[in-house]
């Protein structure tokens, strides 16, 4: 398991719009996981107007340093 972070921007943008952190097995599931949460606290907006972005590194790594 991995901490990653999510987060939604408009292209062109500095600051991400919205942000999440999600506990996954790997950055494909933590991206699933962050635009499933988006879509679900903003119903109004198009996840396809922003780009989403997973980040992150191993929990115990995080731990450690």
């Amino acid at each position: 398991m991995a901490l990653f972070y999510v987060s939604a921007s408009k292209p062109k943008e500095d600051l991400p719009f919205w942000t999440s952190s999600v506990i996954a097995n790997d950055m494909e599931e933590s991206y699933k996981i962050g635009k499933e949460r988006f879509e679900t606290e903003n119903p109004d907006l198009n996840v396809e107007d922003f780009t989403l972005v997973a980040t992150g590194e191993s929990v115990e790594k995080s731990i450690t340093t």
